[in-house]
């Protein structure tokens, strides 16, 4: 019976896999490639020119959301600039490459790889990705929070996400990145008041708390990778170690 478990799980493993390529190569013909990438890198090169992050229209006054607006906080700079000079590519190489060795690092079951690639098969994730929006990097921030706690910070940089940022919160090493975080965010300041208006004043069906809930199924990606695990994956520390209670070698149970 377990046999066939474990060659059923390999079959959906193989089906799974090839309908993620199916929809990988759809998606370049649903979405502009690389559409969100220059959208926020040409905000990034606006706002290094002095003419603003946000549009002015976005701050004046009520506006209806087009495709092209900037709503995230003004600390997303520290991700976008460094693009105005960085290869686009490294936009998708490095949250991948970090979302696949952490999975790689917590040896899923193979009903989590299962779950996974159910997920990561869903056509909106290769939408996201393909039109290179930043929930690739959150979810790469939430990746690495499921093994060193901190970095899930990184998730507020969609603040409608912020329940995922509480992984790992318990550990000791999540509370000083958050300190230096709201240090980090205070040459902002100036811009806080401008990003609380422009998502007031957005119109827009897909504004309001649920605008990000289409990024959920890729931040689950990471997360069913954590709960799936096969190995204890404490990095810093401030966690015991897994006990493993039975009989020692050669022993009878105590």
């Amino acid at each position: 019976m377990r046999f066939l478990a474990h060659a059923l799980g390999l079959a959906l493993i193989v089906l799974l896999g090839a309908i993620c390529v199916v929809e990988a190569m759809a998606s370049l013909g649903v979405v502009p490639v690389a559409h969100d990438l220059n959208v926020y890198v040409d905000a990034a090169r606006r706002w290094l020119a002095g003419d603003g992050f946000y549009r002015p229209e976005q701050v004046a006054g009520e506006y209806l959301l087009p495709n092209d607006a900037v709503l995230y906080p003004p600390v997303a700079l520290l991700l976008f600039v460094p693009f105005t000079l960085l290869p686009a590519v490294l936009w998708w190489a490095i949250p991948g490459a970090i979302v696949g060795l952490v999975a790689w690092r917590h040896r899923p079951r193979l009903g989590g790889v299962v779950f996974i690639l159910f997920i990561l098969a869903l056509p909106t994730n290769w939408w996201l990705i393909a039109a290179g929006n930043p929930a690739i990097w959150v979810a790469a921030a939430l990746a690495l929070g499921t093994l060193y706690g901190w970095p899930a910070l990184g998730v507020l940089l969609k603040p409608s996400l912020a329940p995922f940022a509480l992984v790992g919160f318990w550990r000791h090493s999540w509370r000083m990145p958050m300190v230096v975080g709201a240090i980090v965010s205070l040459p902002f300041v100036p811009m806080w008041g401008d990003w609380v208006a422009v998502l007031m004043n957005a119109r827009s069906p897909r504004s309001g708390p649920l605008y990000s809930v289409i990024d959920v199924p890729l931040l689950l990606i990471p997360l069913l990778a954590w709960l799936a695990r096969t190995r204890a994956t404490v990095v810093d520390g401030s966690a015991p170690p897994m006990r493993v209670v039975g009989p020692a070698p050669g022993g009878a149970p105590g």
